[in-house]
């Protein structure tokens, strides 16, 4: 009877023992996500006036904004013409860059040869964009992807390459 006891007394502690090391795991992890998580979503009240003023300057015909923020850059994403087009605003330095969807064959033909070469049969074309960094650069950014991985291209304004990376 005694061993039932101290049975019964040792699994119960087990229990609460485990009840209580899940609920610190589980608040651990919100507690990491929310403490890393890359990008904070905002409605557009949330957004100061200036930096909504600079998105409707540049982009008087932008509607049905998702408006984010990434440590101290407001992202904010909408569609033209059916064409995706983010725009990255700096709290302390202003608008910083603008990426625009745009058709494979917008890009130089000297970037089309390399991407369907190197694309060949093994990879898909994946994103385009046309992006406007600040100063008045304007490179091209060009996806190729499969099942395993991505590779991000980066082309200037002639279509010579600039960069080439693996993404996963």
């Amino acid at each position: 009877m005694n061993h039932r006891r101290i049975f019964a007394t040792a699994l119960g502690i087990s229990c609460i023992v485990l009840v209580f090391l899940g609920g610190l795991f589980l608040g651990s992890k919100h507690f990491l996500m929310d403490a890393y998580q890359e990008e904070l979503e905002l409605s557009q009240g949330e957004v100061p006036e200036d930096v909504q003023a600079e998105v409707r300057r540049r982009h008087p015909d932008a509607s049905d904004l998702i408006w984010e923020l990434d440590q101290k850059r407001y992202e904010v994403e909408f569609f033209v013409n059916g064409r995706k087009v983010e725009v990255y605003i700096d709290i302390d330095e202003g608008w910083v860059k603008t990426e625009r969807a745009v058709s494979f064959e917008s890009l130089p033909k000297k970037a089309q040869q390399l991407i369907l070469q190197e694309a060949g049969v093994t990879y898909e074309i994946g994103n385009v964009e046309a992006v406007e960094i600040k100063g008045s650069l304007v490179v091209w950014e060009v996806e190729l992807q499969n099942r395993f991985y991505e590779w991000d291209y980066q082309f200037d304004k002639s279509g010579n390459l600039i960069s080439k990376e693996r993404d996963g």
